[in-house]
């Protein structure tokens, strides 16, 4: 699937693998059953007045421009700034899991910090679409973007 801040999600199928909705299905569906939502709240936390909206669970998509390689959900822990996050391949049987901080959300800017490797996600959001973010991860090379959509 692919976002490109126009239109709704699209999927995109990778060319040298074949891993079209099939697999993305699967990854979503594997992500979905995880106990994720289960897990211990952190105290909360009160954003600035004017900050982002950081919803219940961000789904987040990381790989090369109209070609995702992995797919996670990221599940906020109570009202904190902190979420448990999932990432699996979209065609090898890899899970990954991580927590991550929003460091800033607002004024179109999202910094989240990734606590195992110690880098950061930095991103940004349209007004008019604030649940629509796209950026680059620090230790990324240069074609690679992760973007993700904020559900409520």
């Amino acid at each position: 699937m692919h976002f490109d801040g126009k239109t709704k999600w699209r999927n995109v199928r990778p060319p040298a693998f074949g891993c079209g909705l099939l697999v993305l299905c699967a990854c979503l569906a594997g992500c979905n059953e995880s106990n994720l939502t289960e897990q211990a709240a952190a105290q909360p936390q009160p954003l600035q007045a004017g900050a982002l909206n950081l919803g219940r669970i961000w789904r987040v998509e990381e790989g090369y421009y109209d070609e995702a390689h992995w797919v996670g959900v990221w599940t906020r822990r109570g009202e904190s700034k902190v979420f448990d996050a999932t990432w699996k391949h979209c065609w090898m049987d890899e899970t990954k899991q991580d927590v991550v901080e929003v460091q800033l959300a607002r004024d179109g800017q999202v910094v989240v910090f990734r606590r195992a490797i110690k880098q950061h996600y930095r991103g940004t959001y349209a007004a008019g679409r604030p649940n629509k973010l796209q950026g680059r991860g620090d230790w990324y090379g240069p074609d690679l973007l992760w973007q993700g959509e904020i559900e409520y």
